[in-house]
């Protein structure tokens, strides 16, 4: 059984095993992990109103503590809390796990953590979010990727993609740069 499919078969379990696993090597780093200059420059960039729209596969919060506003965050935020009924997300702190599994406030439904686990679906409204942003941009800028991912590597637009499929080993360091070819 994949991730997804152990949380389904038995919702309290699996929260109980994600609670136990708050301090271990995964969680811990994402507690104390800060934004980098590349988030901050992307967040500075949407304050100026040259970036609109952020689409990211990275669950550790860290465009969101940039600054970033207007982002869709492919795999979830590990500091959310999402309904898979209606979808709405909450802070991991506005939801008493008292009892297991926590039940949305809004709908009732079934609370799991925002991230998405190994064969669990894109959430829905993430996709729309991604689909929408992308078909109106004039310009796509996929940076720290290689598009392995299906998740992303499958966004279609209509703009330009500043990228294609790059060889990694036909990189060149320049200083502290990485400058990348075909």
């Amino acid at each position: 059984m994949n991730g997804f499919e152990r949380f389904m078969a038995d919702p309290k379990k699996a929260w109980e095993e994600r609670l136990s696993k708050r301090n271990d090597e995964l969680f811990k780093p994402l507690t104390v992990a800060k934004p980098n200059a590349g988030h901050i420059a992307l967040a500075d960039l949407e304050r100026l109103g040259v970036l609109r729209f952020m689409i990211t596969q990275n669950i550790d919060d860290l465009h969101r503590q940039a600054g970033q506003k207007e982002l869709a965050e492919i795999h979830g935020n590990w500091t959310l809390i999402r309904c898979l009924d209606c979808t709405t997300r909450f802070h991991g702190d506005a939801i008493s796990l008292e009892k297991l599994p926590p039940e949305c406030p809004r709908c009732g439904g079934l609370l799991k953590s925002d991230t998405v686990s190994f064969g669990e679906p894109i959430p829905i409204d993430v996709l729309n979010m991604c689909a929408e942003h992308s078909a109106l941009a004039d310009l796509v800028i996929v940076a720290g990727n290689f598009g392995d991912c299906i998740s992303s590597g499958g966004i279609r637009t209509r703009s330009e993609t500043a990228w294609r499929n790059f060889d990694r080993s036909k990189s060149l360091r320049v200083g502290d740069q990485t400058v990348l070819r075909r």
